[in-house]
């Protein structure tokens, strides 16, 4: 008999000999299968490779490892903070009434269209179409900033 190209050395090979002879190969695709879920485990938004470099679009504006102002206001802290309070920075209108605190949500609803979320705000930037890109930002914005300055 012929398994996966290798001729059996049992002619009359039985259930239990085939199964034998595939469970090496079992034994491999399970133990490949083990390894894409530990890694996909480890792939969360937070220590995503690239979110470093997709903040880097927002770095041109926004600091997030100090607490100065750019051309839009430091994110240092910016996760459960609430919008418009940045201290020495000149808030639109509509930033200033948004109201509540940036939570992942909020800020996730932000990233996708800010014009959208805030009619009137300064900020010129079309947003993030790709929801892992948003939460890769979001966790990054969480993981690397310190607390604001009041």
């Amino acid at each position: 008999m012929t398994i996966f190209g290798f001729r059996h050395a049992n002619p009359r090979c039985d259930r239990e000999n085939r199964l034998l002879a595939i469970a090496p190969i079992a034994a491999l695709l399970l133990g490949c299968i083990a390894l894409v879920d530990e890694n996909a485990a480890r792939a969360t938004p937070a220590n995503r490779p690239d979110a470093k470099v997709l903040y880097a679009r927002c770095a041109a504006c926004h600091a997030v490892d100090s607490n100065r102002n750019m051309t839009g206001p430091t994110l240092r802290g910016v996760v459960g903070r609430a919008p418009g309070i940045a201290a020495g920075f000149n808030y639109s209108p509509a930033m200033r009434k948004l109201g509540g605190k940036w939570t992942r949500e909020r800020l996730d609803a932000f990233l996708a269209a800010p014009q959208k979320f805030a009619p009137g705000t300064r900020m010129a930037f079309s947003g993030l179409k790709k929801a892992e890109d948003r939460a890769a930002i979001i966790a990054f914005l969480a993981s690397s900033s310190g607390p604001a300055r009041k």
